[in-house]
């Protein structure tokens, strides 16, 4: 009988002992987690590696497209094209702002002061003003010259073109004579080619380096040169 009990006995402890493959189980369950844990971890840096290459290359192109918008110089052969019109019309462009600033300061800022002539004088009435020396183009001692053909000549008729705020192609030249000084003054009778009143009369003096001005205009009632 003990022999039977220790033989029973035996036989279950034997039947106890497969107990050990639950550790094995447990051990596997772990790993997996852990990879599936290491697989979330590397998936989340793969995903914010993309996302700031990406912004990286939103930050980059707003970049370029800030600068290129701001930068407004043509490519090197369209500025070289544009630099060889421009410097043709510079000269022209420069010339004509010049002559328009000066009408503009004879037209706008002047103050003409108008005298009535006598009731029985050939005179209608008298301006002055505070005209400006036209500009030259002579150099040198100056020479006051009765020929058509002649700087000296057309600097005058553009004074008192000036004066009278009209172009020199507008004005009938009846005659211009020396002055009190016949150096340095001169006097010159027009009339517009357009009508208007029968002549001018416009006293003219030299101011050195700087050209003739008018110093009085007359309006006349008759024209004493017209032949």
């Amino acid at each position: 009988m003990s022999e039977q009990k220790r033989y029973r006995g035996q036989g279950k402890r034997q039947r106890t002992q497969p107990k050990q493959p639950m550790e094995t189980s447990t051990t596997t369950a772990g790993n997996s987690r852990l990879t599936k844990s290491q697989r979330r971890k590397k998936t989340n840096l793969i995903l914010n590696i993309m996302i700031g290459v990406l912004l990286v290359l939103i930050a980059t192109t707003l970049y370029f497209v800030i600068l290129t918008t701001g930068n407004n110089e043509p490519l090197d052969g369209v500025k070289v094209a544009k630099n060889e019109v421009s410097s043709e019309q510079v000269k022209q462009r420069s010339d004509d702002d010049a002559s328009s600033s000066t009408k503009k300061k004879q037209t706008t800022q002047l103050t003409k002061k108008i005298t009535k002539g006598e009731s029985n004088s050939t005179i209608k009435e008298t301006w002055t003003a505070d005209w400006q020396p036209i500009g030259t183009k002579q150099t040198g001692q100056h020479v006051n010259s009765y020929e058509s053909t002649t700087v000296d000549w057309s600097e005058k008729l553009a004074a008192v073109a000036a004066a009278l705020e009209q172009p020199v192609n507008v004005l009938e030249i009846w005659y211009v004579e020396n002055g009190s000084a016949a150096g340095s003054d001169s006097i010159a009778t027009v009339s517009l080619k357009s009508g208007g009143a029968p002549a001018y009369r416009a006293y003219l003096s030299w101011v050195d380096q700087k050209g003739w001005q008018v110093d009085k205009i007359e309006v006349l009632t008759v024209n004493d040169k017209k032949e």
